[in-house]
């Protein structure tokens, strides 16, 4: 999925007038993750198949609401792109959200990541809509049950 993945964000960059003409695949898995050097630009390509396969569209969209929510109110989260419509946009069979490069800083200080994470919960205290409690997991395993139990 990568080559299929980095066509895509390049492309979506490009409508935008933003070239990207050495980009690297910083991760492949469930998401292909794509540094489009040399903008200090990521995009997150995910598969543009239906969930289980691929995100919903909302979830992608309440992410960048939420990271941007605690972005605004100081948190360590790494924000949205604001070099162009941070997405949902879908291109080749992709889903693709923009987010701003953090360059890596080294080794996570334990103490520091924690209160980094508590620094999070703060700042979504206020977030006006409800957050989702289940993980990736727990809607997979709901996605492939009946909608109903058998009797």
């Amino acid at each position: 999925m990568s080559e299929s993945a980095v066509a895509a964000a390049v492309a979506v960059a490009a409508e935008y007038g933003l070239c990207a003409d050495d980009p690297v695949v910083l991760s492949d898995s469930w998401h292909v993750l794509v540094h489009l050097r040399p903008l200090p630009l990521v995009a997150r390509v995910s598969s543009g198949r239906p969930y289980p396969d691929g995100p919903p569209e909302e979830d992608v969209i309440r992410e960048l609401a939420v990271a941007s929510h605690a972005a605004r109110a100081g948190a360590p989260v790494v924000p949205p792109s604001d070099l162009l419509p941070a997405g949902p946009h879908r291109r080749g069979g992709h889903v693709i959200a923009f987010w701003q490069y953090v360059k890596p800083s080294g080794e996570v200080d334990p103490a520091a990541a924690g209160l980094g994470l508590r620094a999070v919960h703060d700042a979504l205290a206020d977030y006006p809509v409800e957050l989702l409690e289940r993980d990736h997991e727990e809607r997979r395993k709901a996605a492939s049950q009946p909608p109903f139990a058998a009797e």
